[in-house]
């Protein structure tokens, strides 16, 4: 099984990089909902942790500036974006779960979810 990885674990190779679109869409399907089965679904009982880290390496930068909009990839319940809320007019959140598509605002700021859906393309 290691050999199987090898490549990978070595950096020779960055894993899924050479996946068919089937292999692509067989582990689109296994995650979507990887997250939210996680604990996540219940908003009372989900506990966003990386305030701090998004504090240190972000926000701190982007205080006092204002945002037409905001794209959170993968955000869940959008909790990342309630710090600057008031500084953005509408965040959209790119999320492959059913679990968190009923939110529309984040602290009164209008919000959108998109479910991404992967589909084969042709090469040229």
């Amino acid at each position: 099984m290691i050999e199987k990885f090898s490549a990978y674990l070595s950096g020779e190779k960055l894993y899924g990089d050479d996946f068919t679109i089937e292999e692509i869409q067989e582990w689109f399907a296994d995650e979507e909902e990887g997250y939210a089965n996680l604990g996540a679904k219940e908003e009372s009982r989900y506990h966003y942790l990386y305030d701090q880290l998004n504090n240190q390496h972000a926000f701190r930068f982007i205080r006092g500036k204002h945002f037409d909009e905001a794209l959170g990839i993968g955000s869940a319940y959008g909790h990342e974006f309630r710090p600057f809320a008031h500084n953005i007019n509408q965040v959209t959140i790119l999320d492959p779960s059913d679990a968190f598509s009923d939110v529309n605002e984040i602290l009164g700021t209008p919000c959108k979810y998109i479910k991404p859906h992967p589909k084969a393309t042709s090469k040229k």
